[in-house]
């Protein structure tokens, strides 16, 4: 075999070996990324983000409930003004396990304490409507055209808006929340943790906090760690 032959030989077994190393070095770092999904995946308590975002993770964890939810929440009707189609998703997954004949538990604030909470969310008074009103028209026109409560269809001060808030929030826990299934209780607190439960096995719960503008926002976040729902569960002890 010619010299040259040999160099040949020994190039040809090099790109080999140079391959080999690319492709095992590809499988290698295609492995830890799939590692790192699955770490990811399997995390027991994850941030689902702000309101009302997360509530699209909570009409779906209430979908996949098979026996029984468990809901404590300051306002029963959440994201009925800030977002309409989330609220239906919300509202017809409730109904639609209320028929089924899973046990629902329902827990929210009493009327009293739901307007305190409103004047958190809308921290607006008479001197700051003309301001407040620009920034929000739109979603406060299609609020007024689709509550069916206002027939004039205008809102002119702070306090008609809250009183249209809680009136829709009174006929929704007639309509909605009083059907089949359910359970509901309305309780004397300004409840600051919103929780949902299914299976008594999974939970999102929304922590509530002041902005700087003196505003509330809140966080949700979803968990399967065994020991964590169990301790969420025992907050309906407190309102019993």
């Amino acid at each position: 075999m010619s010299l040259v032959d040999k160099f040949s030989l020994l190039g040809l077994a090099l790109t080999v070996v140079a391959l080999t190393a690319t492709l095992l070095q590809f499988r290698l770092a295609r492995k830890q990324r799939n590692d790192l999904r699955k770490i990811s995946d399997s995390m027991s308590t994850r941030y689902l983000g702000s309101f009302p975002d997360y509530l699209h993770h909570v009409v779906n964890l209430l979908d996949s409930a098979e026996s029984s939810i468990e809901i404590i929440v300051g306002n029963p009707t959440p994201a009925y003004f800030s977002s309409k189609k989330i609220w239906v998703s919300y509202k017809q997954v409730i109904e639609r396990k209320a028929h089924d004949d899973l046990d629902i538990t329902i827990i929210c604030s009493s009327e009293e304490q739901r307007k305190k909470r409103l004047l958190m969310q809308f921290p607006t008074n008479e001197d700051e409507w003309l301001n407040w009103i620009p920034k929000y028209s739109d979603i406060l026109d299609e609020f007024l055209r689709n509550s069916n409560i206002n027939l004039s269809g205008t809102c002119n001060s702070q306090a008609e808006l809250l009183d249209l808030l809680i009136a829709v929030q009174n006929r929704e826990l007639c309509n909605t929340f009083k059907i089949g299934s359910i359970n509901l209780r309305e309780v004397n607190s300004l409840i600051s943790v919103q929780v949902w439960i299914v299976d008594k096995s999974q939970a999102i719960f929304a922590i509530q906090t002041q902005t700087a503008s003196n505003s509330a926002m809140s966080y949700g976040l979803h968990t399967a760690d065994a020991q964590f729902v169990k301790a969420l569960r025992c907050m309906f002890a407190l309102y019993n």
